[in-house]
């Protein structure tokens, strides 16, 4: 499950750092949450539903309707490792960001009190520089 939960990743990163035309460019806004994408980590539900979901499952529940849940270090060593990103900001209530200026890649995490925790949301545009306030704008919970 770990793997497929990985691809599926990929192929959204992969899909949204297609290369953009000039025409497109042209007319795209230059501000910096343009340049940030967010998907959900559940197709259909937005970042908040993903948490309200994520706050509810029980450990060790994963299929194609859930987020991607797993123990803390896990997730982790998966974000580290996979995309280079490390951990950015935490909120309270259990949020964290992870990034990659390399990768241009960011993900947000829910951290349960049972040590585990859920992606909530990922995306692209990050850098070293990004607000992070910007991209919980983008995923829609600022």
């Amino acid at each position: 499950m770990f793997k497929t939960r990985i691809a599926a990743l990929l192929m959204a990163v992969s899909a949204a750092a297609l290369p953009v035309t000039a025409a497109w460019s042209a007319v795209e806004p230059r501000g910096e949450q343009s340049m940030i994408r967010a998907w959900s980590a559940v197709a259909g539900l937005s970042a908040r539903q993903v948490i309200d979901l994520a706050e509810s499952l029980p450990a060790g529940v994963s299929d194609a309707g859930t987020p991607w849940c797993d123990a803390t270090s896990e997730i982790a060593g998966a974000l580290g490792s996979e995309f280079g990103e490390r951990l950015v900001l935490s909120k309270q209530g259990g949020l964290h960001l992870w990034g990659s200026a390399e990768m241009g890649t960011w993900t947000m995490l829910l951290t349960r009190a049972d040590q585990t925790s859920c992606v909530v949301a990922s995306g692209t545009g990050y850098h070293d520089s990004t607000d992070p306030a910007a991209i919980f704008r983008q995923a829609g919970l600022n």
